[in-house]
């Protein structure tokens, strides 16, 4: 096989069978297991016209950095970079450095994060769930803190423990109205 539209590919039609055969026997079928050789062709581009095989664990970060900042980019494509890098390197060049390599780090940070993480939750309206309490004037309160929380950028942890303390009040609250203290 060679490759889809690289002629200055510094890989041999050897090393693409070799490749697309390890692309397969990880269960990729056609017409997919093309992208992993167009996965590998712009990694092979980005080298600037270098030797695969001159490559270091450098090289590979600094593109992959480059590539996880591409917002149209999707988690499963990442992955599929990943994979064919790693198939690339480690198994078709056989590079020393490539079987040492971080690839599960890198496979771990191709992976969104839910909304309620810490990290962005912050980003995202403040959680209207679900409440098991029927009292409006006790949804509103838990809304009004949530808003009020953000507003004053506290932490998200911060957030979550006011609200917990809110919702445990009304075992305790016998009947008073809850009010905001200014």
């Amino acid at each position: 096989m060679q490759p889809s539209g690289s002629r200055s590919s510094r890989l041999s039609a050897s090393d693409w069978n070799r490749f697309l055969g390890c692309v397969r026997q990880r269960g990729v079928q056609a017409p997919s297991d093309r992208w992993y050789v167009i996965r590998a062709e712009q990694f092979e581009r980005a080298l600037g016209g270098r030797d695969p095989r001159s490559c270091d664990a450098a090289d590979v970060t600094g593109y992959l950095q480059e590539v996880g900042t591409r917002a149209s980019l999707a988690d499963w494509q990442f992955r599929q970079i990943l994979d064919a890098l790693q198939i690339l390197l480690e198994t078709v060049l056989d590079l020393p450095w490539a079987s040492e390599f971080d690839w599960a780090f890198w496979r771990d940070s191709a992976r969104r994060l839910e909304t309620s993480h810490t990290t962005i939750a912050r980003q995202s309206a403040p959680e209207r769930e679900a409440r098991s309490d029927s009292d409006p004037a006790h949804r509103a309160l838990l809304d009004t803190v949530a808003t009020e929380i953000r507003r004053r950028d506290y932490s998200v942890r911060t957030e979550q423990t006011y609200l917990q303390w809110i919702r445990r009040c009304p075992a305790q609250d016998q009947g008073h109205r809850f009010r905001l203290f200014r």
